[in-house]
């Protein structure tokens, strides 16, 4: 057992040397790249595949190249070109990323890695999340390509709120760090207070908004819009806006909550209809609409002696909610409309000349 360490101890050796070596002499030495070394390995081995140095590793694996740390169980280096071959629960991370994969292709001159199998990526400190079981992921270029069902996880951080996780799957995605992340085909959103559904979803990293066109709807709390395409504006990943652009409709029920089901069941209490319309959050919770234009709103309530229909026609239309319901109503340009307060019964009228 003794001889087999120390054989090992001298391979383990060898191979570092033959690491920093081959590191020294590639091209990207002159760019000042780290090189990479062999921290560790339980079992060491060589020999030749094709008339070519072939080194197999196993056990716990690790290298070390910079700030990078790489680990696997199993790993095959081939030394004439400089790629490594990593399987059994490969784990590649640093201070911006964390990746696990079934199998990942490295490349020691520059560090590109190609991951393949299960893929689970984290971006952030763990505040941006993709995975699937089947997944390419090509570092040096910073793209993923995923299939069968991929989730992309994301979690806000505002100051002074409470974080969010909010998920999202797909059919397919594919990702660009720092620029962009695509998800298409049946579109499922589902987060504590927001859920949604679309073909496809465009999440743009640097102008921090997300397209969902294709039939979208979302529901936040208990209201539920639906457009022919809805953006999100996401500002550090926090909900501040959305904007419901052609044929856009506005539905509210009395404590529907969040349903994960595709559309609701019972009737309205209000709704409103409009080329356009705005919501506005605060907290995770809708703080007003803007309807416009040829905007048409009705509200229904259920009152002693029967029910009462209050209703707003206008060039626009301003809903503002108050503890969790409808407080203030405006209407701008040509129209009419009447709405009764449903706590206090404060009246509102008005009618265009």
């Amino acid at each position: 057992m003794k001889t087999l360490f120390m054989g090992n101890a001298a391979r383990l050796f060898l191979c570092t040397l033959s690491f920093l070596s081959a590191s020294a002499h590639s091209p990207s030495a002159d760019e000042g790249k780290p090189p990479l070394i062999l921290e560790r390995a339980d079992y060491i081995r060589q020999r030749l595949e094709d008339g070519k140095t072939v080194v197999i590793l196993e056990g716990d694996v690790r290298w070390v190249r910079g700030e990078s740390r790489l680990r696997c169980g199993w790993a095959k280096y081939f030394e004439a070109d400089g790629l490594l071959y990593l399987a059994r629960d490969v784990h590649l991370f640093d201070d911006d990323r964390s990746l696990r994969a079934d199998s990942v292709r490295y490349r020691r001159e520059d560090g590109h890695a190609v991951a393949q199998g299960h893929v689970h990526l984290e971006l952030d400190g763990g505040d941006v999340t993709v995975s699937s079981d089947s997944m390419a992921y090509q570092a040096a270029d910073k793209e993923a390509w995923a299939l069968k069902r991929p989730r992309l996880d994301l979690r806000s951080r505002p100051s002074g709120e409470e974080s969010e996780d909010i998920m999202i799957w797909g059919d397919r995605l594919h990702m660009r760090e720092g620029e962009y992340i695509a998800v298409s085909g049946m579109v499922d959103i589902s987060g504590d207070s927001l859920v949604g559904r679309s073909d496809s979803l465009y999440y743009d990293l640097l102008a921090e908004e997300v397209s969902l066109v294709g039939g979208p709807w979302i529901e936040a709390g208990s209201y539920r819009v639906e457009g022919r395409r809805i953006v999100l504006r996401v500002p550090d990943r926090v909900l501040r806006k959305g904007i419901s652009q052609g044929d856009a409709r506005g539905e509210e029920r009395q404590d529907a909550g969040v349903s994960q089901e595709a559309g609701f069941v019972e009737e309205p209490i209000s709704w409103v209809e409009a080329d356009t319309i705005t919501l506005t959050f605060r907290q995770e919770r809708i703080d007003s609409l803007l309807a416009y234009p040829g905007a048409r709103s009705f509200f229904r309530e259920d009152r002693e002696g029967g029910r009462e229909e209050n209703y707003a026609v206008g060039e626009a239309i301003l809903l503002v909610w108050k503890d969790g319901q409808v407080d203030q109503v405006r209407v701008s340009g040509k129209g009419e409309g009447v709405y009764r307060k449903r706590d206090s019964g404060e009246e509102q009228v008005w009618k265009s000349p």
